[in-house]
Protein backbone atom coordinates (compact mmCIF):
# COMPACT_ATOMS: atom_id res chain seq x y z
CA UNK A 1 0.00 0.00 0.00
CA UNK A 2 1.28 3.44 -0.91
CA UNK A 3 0.79 6.61 1.43
CA UNK A 4 0.96 10.63 0.37
CA UNK A 5 0.56 12.52 3.36
CA UNK A 6 0.23 16.21 3.68
CA UNK A 7 -0.77 18.43 6.36
CA UNK A 8 -0.89 22.49 7.43
CA UNK A 9 -1.54 24.46 10.10
CA UNK A 10 -4.38 26.96 9.03
CA UNK A 11 -5.48 30.19 10.60
CA UNK A 12 -9.13 30.58 10.12
CA UNK A 13 -12.71 29.19 11.12
CA UNK A 14 -12.48 25.02 11.30
CA UNK A 15 -16.29 25.27 10.60
CA UNK A 16 -15.68 27.28 6.99
CA UNK A 17 -12.56 24.67 6.43
CA UNK A 18 -15.18 21.75 7.05
CA UNK A 19 -17.83 23.20 4.78
CA UNK A 20 -15.01 23.63 1.78
CA UNK A 21 -13.98 20.28 2.25
CA UNK A 22 -17.56 18.34 2.77
CA UNK A 23 -19.59 20.24 0.21
CA UNK A 24 -18.84 18.15 -3.18
CA UNK A 25 -20.15 22.05 -4.75
CA UNK A 26 -16.65 23.70 -3.51
CA UNK A 27 -14.33 21.01 -4.85
CA UNK A 28 -13.60 22.81 -8.17
CA UNK A 29 -12.66 26.02 -5.95
CA UNK A 30 -9.80 24.20 -3.51
CA UNK A 31 -8.87 20.77 -5.80
CA UNK A 32 -5.94 21.09 -8.42
CA UNK A 33 -7.35 19.77 -11.62
CA UNK A 34 -11.22 19.42 -10.52
CA UNK A 35 -13.37 21.37 -13.35
CA UNK A 36 -16.74 20.27 -12.23
CA UNK A 37 -17.97 18.06 -8.94
CA UNK A 38 -21.65 17.21 -8.51
CA UNK A 39 -23.35 14.56 -6.23
CA UNK A 40 -24.87 11.54 -7.68
CA UNK A 41 -26.70 9.45 -4.60
CA UNK A 42 -27.22 11.79 -1.76
CA UNK A 43 -27.95 9.39 1.41
CA UNK A 44 -31.16 8.86 3.08
CA UNK A 45 -30.50 11.30 6.49
CA UNK A 46 -29.65 14.78 6.95
CA UNK A 47 -26.96 14.22 9.63
CA UNK A 48 -24.86 11.79 7.18
CA UNK A 49 -22.93 12.23 3.80
CA UNK A 50 -21.62 8.44 4.41
CA UNK A 51 -22.06 6.32 1.00
CA UNK A 52 -22.36 9.74 -0.86
CA UNK A 53 -21.34 8.84 -4.79
CA UNK A 54 -19.64 12.12 -6.26
CA UNK A 55 -18.77 12.70 -9.67
CA UNK A 56 -15.29 14.64 -10.38
CA UNK A 57 -14.55 16.11 -13.61
CA UNK A 58 -10.64 16.73 -14.24
CA UNK A 59 -7.85 18.34 -16.28
CA UNK A 60 -4.97 16.88 -15.24
CA UNK A 61 -1.76 17.03 -16.74
CA UNK A 62 -2.74 13.17 -18.50
CA UNK A 63 -5.72 14.65 -19.71
CA UNK A 64 -9.48 14.87 -19.12
CA UNK A 65 -11.27 12.83 -16.86
CA UNK A 66 -13.58 12.02 -14.34
CA UNK A 67 -13.65 10.34 -10.95
CA UNK A 68 -16.82 8.22 -9.39
CA UNK A 69 -16.06 8.25 -5.61
CA UNK A 70 -18.07 6.94 -2.63
CA UNK A 71 -18.09 8.98 0.87
CA UNK A 72 -16.45 5.54 3.12
CA UNK A 73 -15.97 7.97 6.04
CA UNK A 74 -17.85 10.35 7.72
CA UNK A 75 -17.49 12.11 10.88
CA UNK A 76 -18.02 15.93 10.94
CA UNK A 77 -16.46 18.53 11.58
CA UNK A 78 -13.25 16.23 11.37
CA UNK A 79 -12.77 13.79 8.51
CA UNK A 80 -14.35 13.04 5.70
CA UNK A 81 -12.88 9.38 3.63
CA UNK A 82 -13.91 8.33 0.03
CA UNK A 83 -12.86 5.88 -2.14
CA UNK A 84 -12.47 5.83 -6.20
CA UNK A 85 -15.14 3.48 -7.73
CA UNK A 86 -14.17 4.31 -11.16
CA UNK A 87 -11.36 6.81 -13.07
CA UNK A 88 -12.05 7.15 -16.43
CA UNK A 89 -8.78 9.57 -18.78
CA UNK A 90 -9.59 10.29 -21.97
CA UNK A 91 -12.53 8.08 -22.22
CA UNK A 92 -10.81 4.89 -21.02
CA UNK A 93 -11.24 3.29 -17.90
CA UNK A 94 -7.90 3.47 -15.64
CA UNK A 95 -7.11 0.31 -13.68
CA UNK A 96 -3.08 1.03 -12.31
CA UNK A 97 -4.42 0.64 -8.54
CA UNK A 98 -7.80 -0.49 -6.65
CA UNK A 99 -8.52 0.56 -3.22
CA UNK A 100 -7.76 4.56 -4.13
CA UNK A 101 -8.72 6.45 -1.08
CA UNK A 102 -8.33 10.02 -0.06
CA UNK A 103 -8.99 11.17 3.85
CA UNK A 104 -9.25 14.81 4.58
CA UNK A 105 -9.18 16.28 8.12
CA UNK A 106 -9.59 19.12 10.66
CA UNK A 107 -8.07 19.04 13.92
CA UNK A 108 -8.36 22.42 16.30
CA UNK A 109 -6.21 22.16 19.16
CA UNK A 110 -5.79 24.94 21.23
CA UNK A 111 -7.35 27.28 18.53
CA UNK A 112 -4.31 25.64 16.27
CA UNK A 113 -6.02 24.22 12.96
CA UNK A 114 -4.52 21.63 11.48
CA UNK A 115 -5.83 19.92 7.93
CA UNK A 116 -4.29 16.87 6.77
CA UNK A 117 -4.78 14.87 3.44
CA UNK A 118 -3.93 11.32 2.95
CA UNK A 119 -4.02 9.44 0.16
CA UNK A 120 -3.60 5.55 -0.30
CA UNK A 121 -3.50 3.09 -3.19
CA UNK A 122 -2.58 -0.97 -3.85
CA UNK A 123 -1.03 -0.40 -7.30
CA UNK A 124 -2.21 -3.39 -9.79
CA UNK A 125 0.10 -5.58 -11.63
CA UNK A 126 3.70 -4.20 -13.85
CA UNK A 127 1.30 -0.94 -15.22
CA UNK A 128 0.80 0.03 -11.76
CA UNK A 129 4.33 -0.53 -10.60
CA UNK A 130 5.17 1.56 -13.47
CA UNK A 131 2.61 4.60 -12.89
CA UNK A 132 3.43 4.58 -9.27
CA UNK A 133 6.71 6.76 -9.15
CA UNK A 134 3.97 9.21 -11.64
CA UNK A 135 1.46 8.91 -9.20
CA UNK A 136 3.42 9.61 -6.09
CA UNK A 137 4.56 12.84 -7.79
CA UNK A 138 1.13 13.82 -9.37
CA UNK A 139 -0.23 13.39 -5.66
CA UNK A 140 2.08 14.91 -3.78
CA UNK A 141 1.99 18.00 -5.81
CA UNK A 142 -2.19 17.96 -6.18
CA UNK A 143 -1.88 17.70 -1.63
CA UNK A 144 0.50 20.74 -1.31
CA UNK A 145 -1.36 23.03 -4.36
CA UNK A 146 -5.09 21.84 -2.58
CA UNK A 147 -3.50 22.88 0.75
CA UNK A 148 -2.61 26.07 -0.68
CA UNK A 149 -6.02 26.96 -2.24
CA UNK A 150 -7.50 26.21 0.94
CA UNK A 151 -5.37 28.33 2.92
CA UNK A 152 -5.80 31.41 0.22
CA UNK A 153 -9.35 31.03 0.42
CA UNK A 154 -9.68 31.22 4.30
CA UNK A 155 -7.47 34.13 4.72
CA UNK A 156 -9.52 35.83 1.53
CA UNK A 157 -12.57 34.84 4.09
CA UNK A 158 -10.87 36.92 7.04
CA UNK A 159 -9.98 39.95 5.52
CA UNK A 160 -13.56 39.89 3.46
CA UNK A 161 -14.77 40.18 7.03
CA UNK A 162 -12.49 42.78 8.17
CA UNK A 163 -13.79 44.87 5.91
Amino acid sequence: MVYIKKSRKIVGDPEKIWNLISQVKHYPHWMPGVVAAEVQFEPRGRNTALGRKQLLKTDIDVGQGETLQEVIAWEPPHKITWQHLKDVINGKEVNYAKEIKTTLSVTNEDGEITFRMIGSWEPIGISGNLMNRLMKRMVSKNFEKALDNLEKLISNGRKNKKA
